[in-house]
């Protein structure tokens, strides 16, 4: 696979070639960049799940209070 120097060129009609030392680090920056922009969309689709769980759990936790015989709620204990 040609190198994204290259690709740019190309689409550009830029035939340049070897790259110069500053377009090579800004590839390698760029490659860099890109790596961890996935790492952290993964990182936040890992977050995203947990808060998902985290709500549902919330809620099946809001669903189990009940109101006491005297008004008050407290977690009514399944005995099934």
């Amino acid at each position: 696979m040609a190198n994204l120097y290259q690709q740019l060129a190309y689409t550009q009609g830029i035939y340049n070639y070897p790259p110069t030392p500053e377009a090579l680090w800004l590839e390698d920056e760029l490659n860099r960049v890109q790596h961890h922009v996935e790492e952290l969309q993964a990182r936040r689709a890992e977050l995203g799940d947990q808060i998902h769980r985290l709500v549902e759990r919330s809620n099946a936790l809001k669903l189990e209070r009940r109101p006491g015989p005297t008004g008050v709620s407290g977690i009514v204990k399944n005995t099934t």
